[in-house]
């Protein structure tokens, strides 16, 4: 906890911290008690914010600390550049700092936090390699938050934590949580989501408080009730309200466009970040990683997965910190579940009634010379039985027609009393808006309902447009259906334009499509699409660009999931194959490979009905998810299976892949030779065709298996060809692979220092690419690395991170490496007892859960265990790893973590 007694006095020490240029640590007490004092007198605001670098230990441990300090200098004065000149920056510690802002409100507060996180994240810190880094914020407002300069930078710094748990890269204030000015991806979205979060709110406060009340005694909560009536805006409103009261943060889940309840566990695990045990595919959640979860899950849409919802009793019988918030329009019926029934807005004749107060709101961002009259739009709001999506879409309208034509237009009165069903006032309202719209108009709405989650202009233009339309004509054919709501923009002038349309409206729009009869082509038109951009996007996995393709994918994931959904569905096996033979890398490297297992598998169901080229490809894809989620069995019947195809049709890039791929399950699976004869004919392979990246690739698995085998000479030299190969090549992600491959190689022989070298910069590149696996790998590398080295807080640090990605992806070998080396931590850090009983859990999980290869870095780890083991007598040690051996793995991640955070605290 920060305090403003905790400071040097201001005699001894200089006015400007001297490495960084902030303001010294000792001048904060007593400036920030004068602005306190200030504002008091004057009644202005003030904001205090208490930030730090995200990860900045990692820099040190990769590159030094001399690379540390210029990052620091760098942070500081692209900070000093961003704030006012009556604002003060002070440097408390390390990459801790203090920045005091007077005359600041919270509001104000944030929109600084915002343009600073921008400015620190879109930016890469220069140097070799370049590195990109983020911030983390806390910030308290004089007076709202505290009144006295301690409670202020208390708060702060407690703030700061939480949004760390929050996900890192933002700042969290009273109001929730503040994302970088410019984030890729969620300028557009956060606009949009800020105009609909205003009209949910609207007339909500009561439904806010009681919601927030039944949550504080519930587990389960789900909120019930028609379409439109404005779950989603309630919950997602919870979850920012909540945001930093978990110490594990909150976790939004929408599943709308998720197509089967069989999908619901794979995508559980995929957002709540717990990877599927050895040997299973689709099962109950792991109790070893939720156990000590203290987090707000928030689930959307959970409508048509009903079948699925007992996990959710599963969960919450695991995870005893854990609370959901699920939105459903009818209950669960799960034992436990508390609901509540979100009511439709409450409709009067004043403009303060909520009904009326969200109309008027709506109407007046339209230019409209239909100005709202008072009576019309209290009587229209009582016809729409007070639901939130029907009123917004009435007031879009007004933009075309007055408000007495809209109520003129629709059945029934809406007289004060009567009672108005609001599903029927919706649908009336949907009818009557098809009735107006242009033959042209209503197509292209009916058309536009296939696509899921949203679309852009060019997608439409393939979809459902006829040639020879333009994009600038469909831009403005779609700005129209925006203009009276049926459709909604979700973008802004720095992304391209991009729509979506609100789920019972599309609903509607669907059940219209099915009548016209064309349901079949613009579906398929809409496979189609998607088609050719995940196939484009699976050429371009080698190479420079092969990121921004997987984003690509990310923002289109809904619309693929349709595709592959309405496929199978309509037994189009070839077009759902075609699709999982190019997503796997995609479900792969995204953490999606549960969800990617189950798709494959039902594909599979069809095998006989496949081209045989692609029948492997789908094989391929599913043996390596299979080995990817340690399922080994599996995977080496699928990639025999492939390769038998592949051998057959004389495809030597196939085959190639094939060998690899099988290569690293034998090697896996402790068959040295034949993984070696695997690598050897795919690397002879690859030669022949000229393939410089595969080569890369199948060198560096060769290295590694020379590791294993304690060839130390044939593993420098098939590293030192797997990382010059990269040079010539443009891909970040090859590179960050050779580069891992290397500092493992350099580590097993020793080479502590040249290791981290190579393991920093390949952690650099890996987190930039957002690769999980590999940045576990190399964070372990480099915990390893500093155990060597005897920097045990750093180990520390470096292996809990990496604990928690293997836990995350599911790699039992990854795993039981890092708890290996956080026994290290602990023998290191006098805890003898403590790693003797986690080397002894080691040991009985390694044998037991069918990781049959040695770790990686064995010896580098028995060096370490070595020295640790004579610290005791023989007996002593033996007792606590016979202890160890009993351990479950839910306890020994336990132990692991409390030895991680001693060791941290310690530092």
């Amino acid at each position: 906890m920060l305090s403003a007694s905790d400071g040097r006095s201001r005699s001894d020490g200089t006015e400007r911290d001297p490495l960084t240029g902030a303001l010294s640590r000792a001048w904060l007490d007593d400036v920030l008690a004068e602005q306190v004092a200030a504002a008091r007198e004057t009644g202005r605001p003030l904001s205090v914010a208490v930030l730090d670098l995200d990860y900045f230990k990692s820099v040190n441990d990769a590159y030094g600390h001399r690379r540390g300090d210029r990052v620091l200098r760098a942070l500081v004065e692209r900070l000093q550049a961003n704030i006012r000149r009556t604002d003060r920056l002070f440097r408390i510690g390390g990459d801790e700092f203090v920045l005091v802002l007077p005359g600041t409100s919270a509001a104000q507060a944030s929109a600084i936090a915002a343009r600073l996180l921008a400015e620190v994240e879109t930016m890469p810190f220069e140097g070799d390699p370049p590195l990109t880094l983020s911030l983390s914020l806390g910030i308290a407002t004089f007076p709202d938050d505290a009144e006295t300069p301690n409670a202020l930078l208390d708060i702060a710094d407690r703030r700061r934590f939480a949004a760390k748990r929050a996900g890192r890269g933002r700042a969290l204030t009273r109001e929730g949580v503040v994302l970088p000015a410019s984030a890729p991806g969620t300028q557009g979205d956060a606009a949009t989501a800020g105009r609909a979060g205003e009209a949910d709110l609207i007339g909500r406060q009561t439904e806010v408080s009681e919601i927030l009340e039944r949550l504080g005694r519930a587990r389960l909560l789900t909120l019930t009730g028609p379409a439109g009536v404005g779950k989603t805006g309630l919950a997602r409103h919870i979850m920012e309200l909540l945001r930093g009261a978990f110490a594990d943060g909150v976790v939004y889940l929408p599943l709308a466009h998720v197509v089967e309840p069989s999908m619901v566990p794979a995508v559980l695990s995929a957002a709540l970040g717990f990877g599927v045990p050895t040997g299973q595919r689709n099962r109950e959640p792991p109790a070893e990683v939720l156990r000590a979860r203290e987090q707000l899950v928030v689930i959307d849409h959970f409508d048509r997965l009903r079948d699925a919802a007992p996990l959710l009793t599963e969960l919450l019988a695991v995870a005893p910190g854990l609370k959901i918030l699920v939105t459903c329009r009818r209950p669960l019926r799960l034992y436990g579940e508390h609901v509540y029934p979100v009511p439709p807005l409450a409709v009067g004749d004043t403009e303060t009634a909520p009904a009326v107060a969200l109309f008027l709101a709506r109407a007046s961002v339209r230019s409209s010379s239909n100005a709202p009259v008072g009576e019309a739009v209290a009587a229209l709001c009582a016809r729409l039985g007070g639901l939130p999506l029907a009123i917004e879409l009435a007031a879009a309208w007004t933009a075309r027609y007055p408000v007495e034509d809209l109520l003129a237009s629709l059945p029934g009165g809406g007289e004060p009393g009567e009672e108005v069903n609001p599903g029927d006032a919706l649908r009336d309202l949907l009818d009557w808006s098809y009735r107006v719209l242009t033959p042209e108009q209503r197509r292209r709405w009916t058309r536009l309902a296939v696509f899921a989650g949203g679309w852009s202009v060019e997608a439409a233009r393939a979809v459902v447009e006829e040639p020879p339309a333009t994009a600038p004509e469909v831009e403005a054919a779609l700005d129209a259906l925006a203009e009276v709501g049926l459709i909604r923009p979700v973008s802004d002038a720095a992304n391209p334009p991009r729509f979506t349309m609100p789920g019972a409206i599309r609903e509607a729009a669907l059940a219209r499509l099915e009548v016209t009869g064309e349901a079949d082509v613009i579906h398929a038109r809409h496979a189609a699409w998607y088609l050719t951009l995940a196939e484009t996007a699976f050429a371009h996995h080698r190479g420079a660009d092969h990121k921004r393709w997987l984003d690509r994918l990310d923002e289109e994931y809904d619309n693929l999931r349709g595709a592959l959904g309405h496929a199978l569905a309509k037994g189009d096996i070839t077009t759902a194959a075609r699709l999982g033979a190019v997503l796997w890398r995609f479900w792969e490297r995204r953490g999606w490979a549960a969800e990617g297992r189950e798709w494959l598998a039902s594909i599979l169901e069809h095998r006989m009905a496949l081209p045989p080229e692609i029948e492997a490809e789908v094989l391929n894809g599913a043996g390596v998810l299979a080995w990817f989620q340690g399922d080994l069995e599996e995977a080496r019947d699928r990639l025999e299976a492939s390769l038998a195809i592949s051998s057959r049709l004389g495809d030597a890039a196939a085959m190639a892949r094939d060998l690899n791929n099988l290569g690293l399950v034998l090697r896996q699976q402790g068959d040295y030779a034949a993984a070696e004869a695997h690598f050897t004919r795919c690397l002879e392979v690859q030669r022949s065709a000229g393939d410089a990246w595969g080569q890369s690739i199948t060198l560096g698995n060769l290295a590694e298996l020379a590791v294993l085998q304690g060839d130390g000479p044939a593993a420098r030299r098939m590293a030192g060809e797997c990382l010059a190969i990269t040079r010539d090549v443009d891909d970040q992600r090859l590179r960050a692979l050779a580069l891992c491959t290397t500092g493992v190689v350099l580590l097993d022989q020793g080479e502590t220092e040249s290791a981290r070298t190579a393991l920093g910069e390949c952690l650099a590149l890996a987190e930039s690419l957002a690769d999980p696996r590999t940045t576990a790998r190399c964070l372990t590398g480099l915990g390893v690395v500093a155990l060597m080295q005897r920097r045990s807080a750093a180990a520390a640090d470096l292996l809990g991170r990496a604990l928690d990605l293997w836990s995350q992806i599911g790699d039992r070998a990854g795993l039981l490496e890092s708890l290996s080396g956080l026994a290290g931590v602990a023998g290191t850090s006098g805890n003898v007892l403590d790693a003797a009983r986690l080397y002894g859990a080691v040991d009985a999980m390694h044998r037991g859960a069918g990781v049959h290869e040695p770790l990686l870095l064995r010896r580098a780890l028995e060096r370490v265990e070595a020295g640790i083991k004579v610290q005791v007598s023989p007996e002593a040690w033996s007792a606590s790893w016979g202890e160890g051996q009993a351990l479950t793995l839910e306890q020994a991640l336990a132990l692991a973590r409390e030895v991680a955070g001693r060791e941290a605290s310690a530092d």
